[in-house]
């Protein structure tokens, strides 16, 4: 998997919660240099899509994707862009639950 620098930097970061299953990374975009998805295993319906399309150098954009419930029934979404690493890393942090890492 061949990626733009600055998605090699988050997924650095994101190690400990990779390596402990807490997030992992989907199969979609596995071949878009400027793109990464990722999932919670545990939680379908939960993932982010990491992107630099379209960014300034060293900046990100991200879909945080919901699972659908009774009172919105379809996909639900939240996008941010122009992130610097540490605001997209807390993002990740706080959707996904992961709390608990060390980083």
């Amino acid at each position: 998997m061949i990626k733009y620098r600055s998605l090699e930097v988050l997924l650095q970061q994101l190690t400990s919660p990779l390596d402990a299953g807490q997030v992992a990374i989907a199969g979609a975009w596995r071949n878009d240099e400027q793109a990464l998805g990722l999932v919670k295993p545990d939680a379908p319906g939960l993932a982010a899509y990491v992107f630099t399309h379209g960014q300034s150098p060293g900046r990100y954009g991200v879909h945080l994707d919901y699972p659908a419930t009774e009172a919105l029934p379809g996909t639900v979404f939240l996008a941010n862009e122009d992130l610097g690493l540490n605001a997209l890393f807390d993002l990740l942090v706080t959707h996904f639950d992961l709390h608990e890492i060390n980083t």
